[in-house]
């Protein structure tokens, strides 16, 4: 369950469904130079054990950085932090000791100020001159393009569409300065090529190793949408 409101302080708890009293965290969210991070999605996901049932919520920071998530079942808490559209990182994602809360019942977790760490933005442009996204998307089975970028413990992270229109769309998705990940493309339904118009395998997909530090320039990666394997 995804409960979203804007970030009031709220007093009175309720009781859940096995009735004890609900909880709350609240915190402050900030930049590196400690200015207040508006509209940041933060999301309290309950640390599960044998027989405890899954819980997440999550909630919009104001315009002071500050955020409440109330009405939280008791127990231990990761809270991840996200800004679309900046080089913020994930806490829950990059730090190897993300935001934690204990809640207990009818009590609130006051986790004080949590600061971010900017990073590099990896940014792909995906061009679709025959506007063939646009016509299988939604449609027709198995028609998508997957990027994301492959961390250094082997996990793989979507990257986000940032912007879209019917003959292009932009993805993004920041990763730590120094960090050695890959950038992946790939699609089992569509022809790609990349940007020295190479064509990317079916299979295996591109796979661009990127470790940027902080004077790195911005750089976007292009990659061209060419035609249907198959006929839809």
């Amino acid at each position: 369950m995804v409960i979203l409101f804007s970030p009031l302080r709220l007093l009175s708890q309720g009781s859940g469904a096995n009735g004890q009293s609900e909880g709350i965290i609240e915190g402050t969210v900030l930049a590196p130079d400690g200015q207040p991070v508006s509209h940041a999605s933060v999301t309290a996901q309950l640390q599960r054990n044998p027989g405890t049932a899954p819980f997440r919520a999550g909630v919009f920071t104001g315009p002071d950085g500050s955020f409440v998530v109330s009405g939280v079942p008791p127990g231990s808490y990761r809270v991840c932090i996200q800004v679309p559209g900046t080089t913020f990182l994930n806490p829950c994602t990059w730090s190897g000791s993300p935001p934690g809360a204990t809640v207990e019942a009818g009590q609130t977790a006051a986790l004080g100020e949590l600061q971010l760490e900017t990073g590099y933005l990896v940014r792909v442009r995906l061009n679709d001159a025959g506007r063939l996204l646009q016509s299988d998307e939604g449609r027709v089975p198995g028609a998508r393009v997957q990027f994301g970028v492959w961390t250094p413990n082997g996990f793989f992270l979507p990257m986000r569409v940032r912007t879209r229109n019917a003959a292009s769309r932009e993805l993004e998705l920041p990763v730590p300065f120094g960090a050695s990940v890959e950038l992946s493309a790939r699609s089992g339904f569509y022809d790609l090529t990349d940007e020295n118009s190479a064509p990317v395998d079916a299979n295996q997909g591109a796979r661009i190793a990127i470790q940027a530090a902080p004077d790195t320039p911005p750089r976007i990666q292009t990659f061209h949408l060419t035609g249907r394997r198959s006929a839809p």
